[in-house]
């Protein structure tokens, strides 16, 4: 593709909180940058650690945290965290990060779950543009069952009230879900890194686990009494129990992990999800209780049969998975990467 001829200015937020944020941003980030654009990027907490070492002009907003107990999403908590940010501190922050985006004068804002940037973009008319898999919650055709309609109901106000009236809604999505049609709201196939895209997997002879609850002791013993070879992620120590690995996170060693692992076990994060499909790998999805998007994505795991969901880690749903293991689809899909693309330089070409 050969560059826009009038470049532009864009502001682009990122959930303080998730991976899977930060993967996807880049991917835009990265051909928005290659294009000639130039990008102001705000976000927090260890992404934006991350990011500062990767990009000029990032700046730490801080952000909303969710509050988790017992792999559940605790309400109160989640108040209480957020109340606490509540300072003469944190307002004179976001003012000043508010001055630096005037200064930028950006033609454009992107969030990716980031409701500064949204509150930004509606206070001075900046064309907003989402792009997330969490818009799918509201866009998308599916069914909700009667035992997760509670979790539903505590979930829609947050889609409507973190990121107000977007312009264009960018969803990402998992293979073969649809969508309610709406004017300027468009599903794409889930874009993927290149590390991904690139990889050649293997059916190697390791579980891979991503979840907190590798961190429960039961769940080591279930593993040890199996005697299946297991890497962890998730301890804050690289050590070796039996036939179980425990690893620090780090990108590098968690993709190649990932790519040769024989089937992965995880929450429901929409990131993971997509990769571990893309790369043929069985699933075993252990959603976030309460957490209606991630409640979602395991049972479409279970349903299109790329792997099975559980409410939780036990003897009987881990046995369940292995014994089932060459049953599930191992079926891969194009991913969304050259439609983000198509898109993006659609909407800035359109809106110029």
């Amino acid at each position: 593709m050969g560059k826009i001829k009038h470049m532009a200015n864009i502001l682009f937020g990122i959930c303080r909180v998730g991976k899977g944020h930060l993967v996807r941003s880049e991917i835009a980030i990265d051909y928005l940058l290659k294009q000639g654009h130039k990008i102001l990027i705000i976000t927090g907490g260890e992404n934006y650690s991350y990011l500062l070492k990767k990009y000029k002009n990032v700046h730490d907003v801080g952000g909303l945290e969710l509050d988790f107990k017992n792999n559940k999403i605790s309400s109160l908590g989640t108040i209480l965290k957020n109340i606490k940010k509540i300072s003469i501190k944190n307002y004179r922050l976001l003012k000043k990060i508010e001055n630096e985006i005037i200064k930028f004068s950006p033609d454009y804002a992107i969030t990716d779950w980031e409701p500064f940037t949204s509150l930004i973009a509606n206070k001075y008319n900046i064309t907003l543009i989402s792009y997330d898999n969490q818009h799918y919650l509201l866009y998308g055709d599916y069914k909700i069952k009667k035992q997760d309609y509670a979790s539903y109901l505590k979930t829609k106000p947050f889609l409507n009230v973190l990121v107000r009236k977007p312009k264009y809604s960018i969803i990402t999505a998992l293979p073969g879900m649809k969508m309610i049609p709406k004017p300027n709201v468009i599903l794409i196939n889930s874009p993927l890194r290149k590390e991904i895209i690139n990889s050649k997997p293997k059916d190697g002879d390791y579980l891979l686990i991503y979840h907190s609850i590798g961190t429960d002791p039961k769940i080591q013993e279930i593993l040890k009494k199996m005697r299946i070879k297991t890497i962890i992620y998730g301890f804050n120590a690289n050590k070796k129990i039996e036939n179980i690995t425990l690893k620090k996170f780090n990108e590098k060693e968690f993709i190649n992990d990932l790519i040769n692992c024989k089937a992965v076990i995880c929450s429901a994060g929409f990131t993971l999800l997509s990769e571990a499909i893309y790369l043929k790998k069985p699933i075993l999805a252990i959603p976030i209780k309460e957490h209606f998007e991630q409640i979602l994505n395991a049972r479409y795991i279970e349903e299109n049969n790329y792997g099975m969901c559980a409410k939780d880690f036990t003897t009987e749903s881990f046995v369940s998975f292995i014994t089932q293991i060459r049953n599930y689809k191992t079926k891969s899909y194009i991913p969304g990467n050259k439609e983000l693309y198509v898109i993006l330089k659609k909407i800035i070409k359109r809106e110029k």
